[in-house]
C-alpha cells in the first residue's frame, strides 16, 4: 500500500495480517521498500509466529521481485 506524508512525499506500507484472527502481525512504514526489506520483515514474523500455508499479497512490485519469492518458495508458502 502506498500513501504521502504532509510534505507529499510517498511513503510504502506493509502490513501483515492473519485472516482467521485478525490480528495485526507486522505494520512497517518506510520511505522506499524493497523486496530484500520485505523477505526480511517476514521472516521475522515466520520466526515468532511459523510460516503459514497460504500468503495473499497485492502483487506489488515489491512482493514479485526475486528476493521475497524465493524465500517464500524455500519457507513453503
Amino acid at each position: 500500500m502506498e500513501d504521502s506524508d504532509f510534505l507529499g512525499r510517498p511513503l510504502h506500507l506493509l502490513t501483515l495480517v492473519d485472516e482467521y484472527t485478525r490480528e495485526c502481525l507486522l505494520l512497517e512504514v518506510e520511505r522506499t521498500m524493497t523486496g530484500e526489506r520485505i523477505r526480511y520483515r517476514i521472516a521475522g514474523v515466520f520466526n515468532v509466529c511459523g510460516a503459514p500455508r497460504h500468503l495473499r499479497s497485492d502483487d506489488g512490485s515489491e512482493f514479485i521481485a526475486t528476493e521475497p519469492r524465493k524465500f517464500l518458495a524455500a519457507a513453503g508458502v
